[in-house]
């Protein structure tokens, strides 16, 4: 695989900054994905050639850190937050509200391929639950009818939502642990391993 020109430019900037090859691999890898939209295992190979690292090192982090996709997903990128605190303000029925609108399941993606739905086991935002968050912007307080107008403005041709400063990370099915319930206020990089995500939808 060869990286396009512009973006070898940008991974060697980023390489040439870090103090390691070793401290430049995570940031060289959310540079791929903003690039393709995942991370194929032929652009984790070129990784850790370009990096002098071992394949299996680049592999272990791609599937050990939830913010990296190893599947393509949509254009948008929703996640359900089901932590206690989403669950006692109605998450469970918005998630089937939402499933039902799309027509998905979690980890999939709409037919359209314009949105993936996702479930995230915290977003710490608990005070203005029921959230979710749309790309990397925090929605909050959600109802239904605003649910509808948000997934409405998804699937029109509009541009990723940004804002909050927050990663969008991947869920696994490994609830409860409590390093991811600490995730960091409006900042939020969970590190766990993934697994297939649940279908909570039916």
């Amino acid at each position: 695989m060869t990286f396009p020109e512009q973006l070898r430019a940008r991974l060697d900037a980023i390489i040439s900054s870090s103090e390691t090859k070793q401290s430049a691999l995570i940031p060289v890898l959310r540079e791929i994905q903003n690039e393709y939209g995942h991370l194929s295992n032929e652009s984790m190979e070129k990784t850790a050639e370009m990096l002098d690292l071992p394949p299996s090192s680049v592999q272990n982090v791609a599937t050990f850190y939830t913010m990296f996709f190893r599947q393509p997903v949509g254009k948008h990128v929703v996640w359900l937050c089901r932590t206690l605190a989403c669950a006692l303000k109605g998450a469970e029925q918005m998630e089937h509200h939402v499933c039902e609108r799309l027509g998905v399941k979690f980890g999939e993606t709409t037919a359209d391929g314009k949105i993936t739905l996702m479930e995230a086991e915290c977003l710490a935002s608990c005070g203005t639950s029921p959230v979710m968050l749309v790309d990397d912007k925090l929605e909050e307080n959600l109802t239904r009818e605003r649910v509808d107008k948000l997934l409405d403005e998804l699937r029109k041709d509009c541009p990723a939502r940004h804002g909050n400063n927050i990663t969008a990370v991947r869920p696994d099915t490994q609830h409860g642990s409590q390093s991811d319930k600490r995730a960091r206020s409006r900042n939020i990089q969970r590190g766990r391993r993934s697994g297939q995500p649940e279908e909570m939808c039916t």
